[in-house]
């Protein structure tokens, strides 16, 4: 079961790229308290679990192409999409948010 901090991330993700910065505006809109590390964190863990993927754009493609995720990758540069495995897993969990 996913976490209320991991369910409004996937929820933030949903309908375009979000930057780190919007996603973390969003979650915060929702009332959700978090520290910076438990963000970036539970975005990571949402990476892994193929819930969401991470882009950067390519100004020669004129695009965004996937962008492998690193303990060093500095995830201010990138922007994420949902997974239709992570819309899936918001799906069947959003009820547990009371929506």
């Amino acid at each position: 079961m996913l976490t209320k901090l991991g369910l409004h991330i996937l929820n933030s993700v949903t309908d375009d790229y979000e930057n780190i910065a919007s996603m973390r505006e969003s979650v915060k809109v929702q009332d959700v308290v978090c520290q910076e590390n438990e963000f970036e964190e539970c975005l990571r863990g949402l990476i892994n679990q193929g819930f969401v993927e991470s882009y950067r754009y390519d100004v020669e493609k004129s695009g965004f192409v996937k962008e492998a995720l690193t303990p060093i990758v500095d995830l201010l540069g990138l922007v994420f999409y949902i997974t239709k495995l992570g819309r899936e897993q918001l799906d069947q969990n959003w009820n547990q948010l009371g929506h």
